[in-house]
């Protein structure tokens, strides 16, 4: 029997005009788009055309999650079997929403809030990260621990056996860098972003993203959703606990997908800007059954791909 979770992208994914298809031939996305303008006071559709917003983590993470939700609502996901959600760090955020854990209005709120947190956290302390490729979890870990001494850096995502971005100070992650190239890694690239994202140079935003969003109603799961803190699945009395650790731990993106594969599920759907959870889940299992919803005139393709996998309700 096969079952079915639906991921959702996280930041970086983003590109210029994401969404875009969605406004100009969807009047249910337009709506979505205009209501949601309103509600966050942001011109969203020149955003969405704005490559400096775009690379501006206080922008950009509720542009993403609002094109992930454009998805979903198109897709009119209700229609079909859905066993599970998740997401990749910010991408957890739309999965939350699609569990039903939070309202429209009130997720988009909070990843509002937690760009501008964030923002602020990088631009008090110099952060980066870098993608390796081409080498293990423990020859990464061996590398960079000598410059543990020095201050904070951390692997801060776990993509593929051997695919890891770490994180932390500027100045280590740059010193790493050739370290890593010299241990045998095909790349060791230093990525385009703002902080050191998923390490304890979060812990002052992660504790203020929690006194700002405790005036949003927590409503229960009425999805089973897979977390990038620990590869578990989310109970209802646990979501504080992922919502404070997640800016500041790595995502086990390696062990989400091991877990489904354990519990049975044949078939991962990714939602949001690119497809870049699609290369990776394949990476990891070779056997699963995956298939990315960017763009508005996919629509058709990915209902068809339900139905052949008998997802239909």
């Amino acid at each position: 029997m096969n079952k079915l979770a639906i991921c959702f992208s996280g930041q970086g994914s983003q590109y210029k005009g994401m969404a875009l298809d969605f406004y100009e031939n969807s009047t249910k996305s337009k709506q979505l788009i205009d209501d949601v303008s309103k509600y966050l006071n942001m011109n969203l559709l020149d955003a969405f055309n704005d490559e400096e917003k775009l690379g501006k983590t206080d922008f950009v993470q509720p542009l993403i999650v609002l094109k992930s939700i454009l998805g979903l609502e198109a897709l009119e996901v209700e229609q079909y079997q859905v066993d599970a959600y998740f997401g990749f760090s910010l991408g957890e955020y739309s999965a939350y929403y699609a569990s039903k854990v939070f309202s429209l209005n009130d997720i988009l709120s909070i990843v509002k809030i937690r760009g501008e947190v964030m923002q602020k956290a990088s631009t008090n302390q110099k952060g980066s990260m870098a993608a390796i490729i081409g080498l293990n979890y423990e020859q990464v870990l061996e590398t960079i621990k000598p410059l543990k001494a020095e201050g904070v850096i951390e692997i801060a995502n776990e993509n593929g056996f051997k695919q890891f971005v770490i994180s932390g100070e500027e100045a280590l992650v740059e010193k790493a860098t050739p370290l890593l190239k010299e241990k045998g890694a095909r790349r060791a690239v230093v990525l385009n972003v703002s902080g050191a994202f998923h390490t304890s140079m979060m812990d002052e935003a992660s504790n203020e993203f929690m006194e700002l969003i405790k005036r949003f109603e927590r409503h229960n799961l009425k999805k089973d959703m897979l977390m990038n803190l620990d590869a578990s699945w989310l109970n209802n009395e646990d979501v504080d606990k992922h919502l404070k650790n997640q800016m500041t731990h790595s995502v086990k993106y390696i062990d989400m997908i091991e877990r489904l594969k354990s519990e049975g599920y044949t078939h991962v759907l990714e939602i949001g800007p690119g497809r870049v959870l699609t290369g990776l889940t394949k990476k990891i299992d070779l056997d699963m059954e995956v298939l990315s919803f960017d763009t508005y005139e996919t629509l058709n393709e990915v209902k068809g791909w339900l139905e052949e996998y008998g997802f239909k309700k």
